[in-house]
């Protein structure tokens, strides 16, 4: 048993004294009756599950991160550099279900591609040597490298350990790669991994452009930026700042473009472009302004005191999980694709570091065709324990004997052994002071191993929640990658664009659904992404009824705003959080009709989700609160165009119901809500079935 790890998994109260002699049966007996107040648990079961559902949640995170890698690639502006992949073959590969590399592959080729990794890991010197000399000859796979094989190796950054390690590889490419050959194309994806930090930085950004009163102009953005900024930093890891300072020391005329340009205005665009949360008017503009100056050198004490911020000596938060260290967690996952195992035996191949390993797996690489399949790969622990000091195995033979039968009676095996040594009824061997000894020293190790599998199962609780508070902030994240996705896509065709009545916007957008659809194999992957986008094309005349409508509408509504924020007042966080996406609403009204689309779906969402964690029975109050809390005069114009195209007979509805039943569920609380002030569904029925 090993001694040392048992007494350093154990919480500080519960440690050995200083003085503590495993020899001494004074000290065994005193520590035994110390221990067996706090132990004699059967946590095994337990330790076995907890063990399980950690790591499902973070294979679940590395997965997923996998997606907004590929995501980020397929968006990339670069794109054509690499050898053989589009935007849409990457897009197949999201969401691509992983198999055991041990149903392709033998048991040695998966050692040895776990060998090599953790080679990676301990020696990034001679790796960062390695990849450096490859692509300074062929550039062609190096944005694929950076996007997912450099992540894969590094376990997508989904812990501050392989985080860590990450860096010191880029470290090492600092002193080679003078010329910036690849340095760029993992700098980005390493810096975009700091998510936490990210949604924060926006976050803020948004919570303060709304606090905001008056006309917004560069300055006031920037003053948000760098408030923004200030106010997340402490999210930033310290290998991020680590890496972010050597870039600016080593290599000054790259940093802005890095910096600003890839790291923060490329996740700014996507955030505010494609997520969920708007903007007030202006903000976006004067921001994208704020921006281009900064690139443009023009404002270099701007662009200077943002360096300052990333790269300065904050204290950081402990947001991103540790890896688990206990020898009771003895796995993790790695997910490769076998284009990643391909592109690492390329790169090696020529190098004798590796030319043995390299050599044995080169006939199963060969012989594999399926490129875009999908590995998981565990890799595992091991921990040196120490031989049991207490290794007699008579002595062993016979207290098991006893502990067998204490617990065939229920008794305490320590109890049962003095009471038969008390009655003198047994055997002469276990009689002496040495298997007296021998019988203490077995059950402290046992009571002390079993704290040890309680603290475990403590702390690996905690870890799984760290893991699933991150893994909420990847699928936001996912959403927003996925939505930019479908920006590009439908960009890239040749679609019409112009302002236009409903009737023939209706007819306008199912065309474009059908030509932008038919040409995606994945198109399951993002339906409702790929139909905002398309609606964000167009612009909508509102024709004479429906303006009337609205006219109406606005005069009716302000004077029951106050009567539904009483009703529910005695929630004030749920009518805050209702609150905040009203206005958000209010902004999204004055975006394309995509945007708007997105916004309405949010805040049916949301207030779902606030009435459910408040009480049910106050749903239709929260809609009715909500509804009038938008102070928008084109939120019953859009409604109209929406719904009118939403349920024109599209073939791929199915596609997106989810998103479908939120808009029927709005559509159905706007009507009740309103016609409770006017006569509102009448005349709602005269304009939609026109």
């Amino acid at each position: 048993m090993n001694l040392e790890k048992i007494d350093a998994g154990l919480h500080p109260e519960l440690k050995r004294p200083p003085d503590f002699d495993f020899d001494s049966l004074d000290h065994l007996k005193s520590r035994y009756n110390f221990l067996k107040n706090y132990a004699n648990l059967d946590t095994n079961k337990d330790i076995r599950n907890q063990s399980r559902i950690l790591y499902e949640t973070i294979l679940s995170n590395v997965l997923k991160t996998r997606n907004i890698y590929l995501l980020y690639l397929a968006s990339h502006s670069d794109l054509s550099t690499l050898s053989e992949n589009t935007q849409l073959d990457i897009l197949k590969c999201i969401n691509k279900k992983q198999e055991d590399i041990s149903n392709n592959f033998s048991s040695s080729f998966s050692q040895c591609l776990l060998l090599l990794i953790k080679n990676f890991h301990e020696e990034p010197e001679v790796f960062a040597q390695i990849v450096y000399s490859y692509f300074s000859k062929d550039i062609s796979d190096q944005l694929y490298f950076g996007y997912s094989t450099f992540p894969a190796i590094f376990g997508y950054f989904s812990s501050q350990e392989f985080t860590f390690k990450a860096s010191r590889f880029i470290l090492e490419l600092f002193s080679i790669d003078e010329d910036f050959i690849l340095l760029e194309s993992v700098l980005v994806p390493f810096l975009l991994s700091a998510h936490s930090f990210l949604e924060d930085l926006w976050c803020q950004f948004h919570k303060l452009c709304t606090m905001t009163l008056g006309k917004f102009d560069e300055k006031r953005c920037y003053n948000i930026l760098i408030e923004s900024l200030q106010n997340s930093i402490s999210l930033l890891t310290n290998s991020h700042i680590f890496v972010i300072q050597q870039l600016i020391i080593r290599f000054p005329h790259k940093s802005s473009d890095i910096l600003i340009s890839q790291f923060l205005y490329k996740s700014f665009n996507m955030v505010f472009t494609c997520g969920s949360v708007i903007l007030p008017n202006g903000a976006k503009k004067f921001t994208n302004s704020c921006f281009q100056n900064i690139l443009s050198t023009r404002e270099h004490e701007i662009q200077q005191k943002i360096f300052d911020i990333l790269s300065g000596n904050s204290i950081f938060t402990d947001n991103l999980p540790k890896q688990p260290t206990t020898f009771l967690f003895k796995r993790y996952p790695f997910i490769f694709s076998f284009e990643d195992i391909k592109l690492i035996y390329d790169i090696l191949i020529d190098d004798n570091n590796y030319k043995s390993t390299i050599q044995s797996m080169s006939s199963e690489i060969s012989n594999f065709h399926e490129n875009k399949n999908v590995f998981e790969v565990d890799m595992f622990f091991s921990y040196n324990q120490k031989k049991k000091l207490n290794n007699n195995v008579v002595f062993s033979r016979s207290w098991n004997s006893i502990v067998k039968e204490s617990q065939r009676k229920n008794i305490c095996p320590i109890d049962f052994f003095n009471d038969l040594k008390k009655n003198q009824q047994l055997p002469l061997l276990c009689m002496s002071f040495e298997f007296e000894k021998f019988a203490y020293q077995e059950i402290v190790e046992k009571l002390e191993q079993e704290l040890i599998n309680l603290t475990f199962l403590i702390d690996s609780a905690v870890e799984n929640e760290m893991y699933k508070s991150y893994s909420v902030c990847l699928e936001r994240l996912y959403d927003i990658c996925l939505s930019w996705n479908s920006f590009t896509v439908v960009e890239s065709f040749d679609l019409i664009k112009g302002e236009f009545q409903i009737c023939d916007l209706i007819n306008i957008v199912k065309s474009s659904a059908l030509i932008v659809f038919s040409d995606i194999d994945n198109i399951s992957l993002f339906p409702f992404h790929l139909l905002c986008s398309i609606l964000d094309k167009y612009k909508i005349l509102i024709d004479g009824p429906i303006l009337n409508l609205q006219n109406e509408f606005v005069q009716h509504i302000y004077s029951s705003r106050l009567t539904y924020r009483q009703q529910i007042s005695s929630y004030p966080s749920g009518l805050m959080i209702v609150l905040r996406y009203a206005h958000n609403l209010s902004n999204a009204l004055d975006e394309s009709l995509g945007r708007r689309l997105v916004a309405i779906i949010e805040f049916t969402k949301t207030i779902i989700l606030v009435a459910e964690s408040t009480d049910n029975e106050l749903v239709n109050d929260f809609f009715n609160f909500g509804l009038f809390a938008i102070k928008n005069r084109s939120l019953l114009g859009s409604f109209i165009v929406l719904d009118k195209i939403l349920n024109s007979g599209f073939t791929f509805t199915d596609q997106y119901m989810a998103e479908l039943n939120y808009w029927n569920i709005f559509c159905s609380k706007l009507s009740i809500t309103y016609s409770k002030i006017f006569d509102f569904q009448e005349k709602l029925m005269k304009i939609l079935f026109v």
